[in-house]
């Protein structure tokens, strides 16, 4: 992995990146990968079904699924921007669950975002079917929120969901700038 000093943000050099024994990242064109999430579908901590990624390219946010086993097809998403959170909910009940079925594809092939496909009130509606979704499955959604990332101002709509959940954050960041020519290292205060 090669860092390139964007705020926290990190571009992957190679196309297959080991974070940690459990965790891989892929590298998707040229989009810089700020947070990405697990997702387990049973309360046993062995059986990890999915690989959520967010990315954002030209400052605009997608939201990459990616089955661990390789057995699914890679499915991305156009989030919105103020709902992300039930955006990431919606996706795990439609494409990982399979438990709910709406009018339209919500990772459109054509990139097509949530604001092209669906109205507010269809988003809502959507929105509290997926809920109701979650609240009958026994999920664990494991959020790894990298500094600089959007979510990390959206925690508190994590909570509302009736998911198991685990959120890590950064508490150490060590980083060369390009632009300053120096390394740098940023302890966090939790």
């Amino acid at each position: 992995m090669r860092k390139q000093g964007l705020k926290g943000q990190f571009r992957m050099s190679q196309k297959k990146c080991r974070l940690t024994a459990e965790n891989t990242i892929y590298r998707y064109g040229n989009n810089y990968c700020n947070n990405f999430c697990r997702i387990r579908t049973s309360q046993s901590w062995r059986y990890k079904s999915h690989a959520l990624y967010s990315t954002i390219e030209n400052s605009r946010p997608a939201l990459i699924l990616h089955s661990i086993d390789g057995k699914e097809e890679t499915k991305v998403m156009i989030p919105t921007l103020e709902n992300m959170i039930d955006d990431v909910y919606l996706m795990i009940a439609v494409c990982v669950l399979k438990s709910l079925k709406p009018v339209k594809e919500i990772a459109h092939p054509g990139g097509e975002s949530m604001y092209d496909l669906f109205s507010d009130d269809e988003r809502t509606a959507l929105y509290r079917q997926s809920l109701e979704c979650i609240e009958k499955t026994k999920l664990k959604v494991v959020f790894n929120i990298f500094d600089g990332s959007y979510l990390l101002h959206k925690l508190e709509q994590i909570k509302r969901y009736p998911a198991d959940f685990e959120i890590t954050t950064p508490c150490l960041k060590k980083e060369y700038s390009e632009w300053t020519r120096k390394v740098t290292v940023t302890e966090f205060k939790n």
